[in-house]
């Protein structure tokens, strides 16, 4: 592509395109990076809350260990508590068992 050849509205779109589509492939690469840990982590019996429990100098709040996952999206997940998420109601409704998305 001739760069040269555009007009000076055209090359702004096109700034304003390439930056949009910088930050929605930003966005995904995080998704599939917590998704990556989040299995590595499930794999090994561990949360992601234990894991920055004993970090020095990080702070969170201490949350009821997750008890049910998505095995094709393991960033899906519920704690069993409160309602159940879209995700799990959907899979139901299907015809899969909540059993079928516990954590042993």
């Amino acid at each position: 592509m001739d760069l040269s050849k555009l007009s000076a509205e055209e090359l702004e779109q096109l700034a304003k395109d390439a930056l949009a589509a910088a930050k929605k492939k930003r966005e995904e690469e995080k998704k599939e990076v917590r998704r990556e840990i989040d299995a590595m982590l499930r794999a090994r019996g561990f949360s992601l809350h234990e894991i920055y429990q004993t970090m020095q100098g990080v702070d969170i709040k201490a949350q009821p260990p997750v008890q049910y996952m998505d095995p094709e999206d393991p960033i899906k997940t519920w704690t069993g508590q409160g309602r159940r998420p879209k995700w799990l109601l959907e899979a139901i409704a299907a015809g899969r068992s909540l059993e079928e998305f516990k954590i042993r």
